[in-house]
């Protein structure tokens, strides 16, 4: 990652917790053209898809607009299980799991 527009910390080469400029999630995480207004990518990871879940239902209750709905991204990996919410910032809240199942 570019590491003057992004931050990560975990154990090994996949991030626990990231933090990226929109620009750099685009470019980076979705290899699309990076013409995107602002705001910021935050991603957790999940222990289990259940908490994927949990953490989508937790955000749409205390106002976070849905972004996408917990379910496999196998565009992303095989086993990724992700959620995502826009925060009232404008902000991309994601949480993602990457075990194969609960």
């Amino acid at each position: 990652m570019q590491r003057d527009r992004a931050a990560d910390r975990g154990v090994g080469a996949i991030p626990a917790f990231a933090v990226l400029d929109v620009e750099v999630a685009v470019e980076q995480l979705y290899k699309a053209d990076a013409a995107v207004g602002g705001g910021t990518h935050v991603a957790f990871r999940a222990a289990t898809r259940a908490a994927v879940e949990r953490f989508h239902a937790a955000g749409l209750g205390a106002g976070g607009r849905d972004n996408g709905a917990s379910g496999l991204r196998a565009n992303y990996g095989p086993t990724y299980y992700a959620a995502f919410l826009t925060d009232p910032g404008g902000n991309n809240v994601e949480a993602v799991c990457l075990a194969e199942t609960d």
